[in-house]
């Protein structure tokens, strides 16, 4: 067997699932975050209401890791990039 390929079961961050292990290490997750993070200002620059704000929101259990806090847009319209790009965070957007 080979070492990276745990079968069926849990990887090496207790993800389930099967073959190789999945890395998700600080590099990728800060990517995300910087994903997201862009995502909310462009919501802003393109005339959207922040609602509720999740940027800087610190978590006592995840005091070194990334967070992004719940974030909601309103009067999004649909040529807003944050309307057309599918978001993979805690944001919301309200259209009208």
């Amino acid at each position: 067997m080979d070492p990276g390929d745990r079968g069926e079961g849990e990887d090496a961050q207790g993800q389930r699932g099967r073959g190789k292990r999945r890395r998700s290490g600080p590099r990728g997750v800060e990517e995300r975050e910087n994903r997201i993070l862009g995502l909310v200002e462009d919501g802003v620059k393109e005339g959207a209401k922040l609602e509720l704000d999740g940027r800087g929101v610190k978590s006592a259990g995840l005091r070194k890791g990334n967070f992004i806090g719940p974030t909601i847009f309103s009067a999004v319209t649909p040529e807003m990039k944050i309307y057309t790009t599918e978001i993979f965070g805690p944001v919301m957007v309200i259209v009208g």
